[in-house]
């Protein structure tokens, strides 16, 4: 029963109440938005300060030393990227193996104690993937790694990350428990869900393993998704989509210098081109990103792409990242077309590495974001091209190689690796073509493919010799270079001996 003598309340005591409960819940939100925000840029500005740190005290042939340096590190059937800015800032794309490949490396009996072949040859692999990461020219001084990319959530892309990052294991005296210790990270930029990779990582989470060396911070850890959501018009209205078919062109037959003859695709394939309308999606953290017309980290640029690091003479820039229309009816799914492309502009050169991007990625990128009927000038005549997928068949479209015209050409990849049967020949072939008709020449060197025979694929011998700059890290091993910063010119270090 109601107290009687209990006093009502007004509707303007009601009304000012929820006002004032309103109004401190909007201040509470307000100040915790504020001290994050300052969180944030408080562990930014420490982030910067150790990317800056000793860097300034570089000698020749080191990080920060004036010159841009990038690798593409012999991983097996896998991918690795790492490199050093003119500034001193550090970059990794990758870092995973399906194959290590380990029993190529070289054993010696005399010098292992435990007569432990398979141990001894998995802790070389080890050792020489974190010799060229941790080499003066790369992380050697570094108190973190400032950026790491993940194109995409296949293993072959990340899942050697710990043992690249490693630094050492501390050993508590009363316990002995041993505990591995691990180079800081910046930023980690990924395209997909993360749950994408916590089931692939031995079941741990993705989130825990990563943050734990970023501070706990998640504002560093930034899902990128640049792409355009395409619409067809309504049957009756369009061209049908038809499916790429094949010119088969003596498809499969060998030149008289050992290479596949390449297949030229046919014109019905563009029918999959037209009548579709595309708008442009620019996310991050599933936030929209804003655009400015000069390149500004964490912005997007001119072009619309999403902008990672800017410094005198070097520019470093996500082109691509999280496509999923399949433009050219590419035999992918979307997590490889979903693959972060990442474009570095240094000394007036253009290093593009495209993770496992397909044609349908590639056709994203030909053209400008913002006005679909112009070709993109950044993808054109690159200094270094990292081709897509390991040389698949998926990846290296004819009008992406030609645009591209590279001068230099890697593909990362394993060594006569059965499973992926990769690269292909024809597309190595795709890429010698291009380099000849470009004039380019190199030492001549073996570049081992698989060849199409039979409906099958098998690998031949002998090797293809190429006589152009055209390698494979499987067959050439880690590819290193350098762009001068006196002459601005690629100097490829392999060949340099250095």
């Amino acid at each position: 029963m109601p107290d009687p003598n209990r006093k009502r309340k007004s509707e303007g005591d009601r009304l000012r109440e929820e006002t004032e409960a309103r109004a401190s819940h909007e201040a509470a939100v307000k100040k915790a938005k504020t001290k994050r925000a300052a969180d944030d840029a408080e562990e930014e500005t420490k982030r910067l300060a150790r990317m800056m740190e000793g860097r300034s005290l570089s000698v020749p042939g080191e990080c920060g030393d004036g010159n841009f340096y990038i690798s593409f590190i012999q991983m097996g059937q896998g991918d690795c990227a790492i490199v050093s800015t003119p500034g001193g800032a550090t970059l990794m794309i990758d870092c995973g193996s399906d194959a290590t490949e380990s029993s190529r490396e070289p054993y010696d009996p005399d010098k292992d104690p435990d007569k432990n072949k398979d141990k001894a040859q998995t802790k070389s692999y080890l050792d020489r993937i974190r010799g060229v990461i941790h080499h003066p020219r790369h992380l050697a001084k570094a108190k973190q790694l400032d950026y790491l990319v993940f194109t995409h959530p296949n293993t072959d892309h990340y899942n050697q990350i710990d043992q690249g990052l490693l630094t050492g294991t501390l050993v508590d005296p009363e316990t002995r428990v041993k505990t591995n210790t691990y180079l800081d990270i910046g930023v980690l930029y990924h395209s997909d869900d993360s749950t994408a990779y916590n089931l692939q990582i031995d079941k741990n989470n993705l989130s825990a393993w990563l943050l734990a060396r970023m501070g706990h911070n998640p504002s560093l850890t930034r899902r990128v998704r640049l792409l355009h959501v395409v619409t067809r018009p309504a049957p009756g209205k369009g061209e049908a989509v038809k499916k790429s078919t094949a010119g088969a062109t003596a498809k499969g037959d060998i030149d008289t210098d050992n290479f596949e003859i390449d297949t030229v695709e046919s014109p019905t394939e563009e029918a999959n081109l037209k009548g579709i309308t595309e708008t442009i999606m620019s996310k991050v953290n599933d936030t929209d990103v804003t655009s400015t017309l000069t390149p500004t980290v964490n912005k997007l640029d001119a072009e619309g792409g999403y902008v990672i690091h800017t410094e005198p003479n070097c520019t470093i820039t996500l082109l691509a990242a999280g496509v999923l229309y399949n433009y050219r009816n590419d035999p992918s799914d979307y997590t490889n077309r979903g693959s972060v492309v990442t474009l570095i502009e240094v000394f007036d050169k253009r290093i593009l590495v495209c993770g496992d991007a397909t044609t349908s990625t590639e056709q994203y990128i030909r053209f400008k974001r913002t006005n679909r009927t112009v070709e993109s000038e950044r993808i054109k005549n690159l200094a270094i091209l990292q081709v897509g997928h390991h040389g698949s068949v998926t990846s290296s479209h004819h009008k992406f190689v030609t645009a591209t015209n590279a001068q230099y050409v890697v593909v990362s990849t394993g060594y006569k690796v059965e499973k992926d049967s990769l690269p292909k020949a024809k597309i190595i072939s795709r890429y010698r073509n291009a380099q000849k008709t470009a004039g380019r020449t190199a030492t001549a060197h073996d570049v081992a493919m698989w060849y199409t025979g039979a409906g099958n694929f098998y690998f031949r011998t002998p090797l293809a010799s190429a006589a152009v700059p055209i390698y494979t890290t499987g067959t050439n091993l880690t590819q290193c270079f350098k762009i001068d910063k006196d002459t601005k010119q690629v100097v490829y270090l392999n060949e340099a001996g250095r």
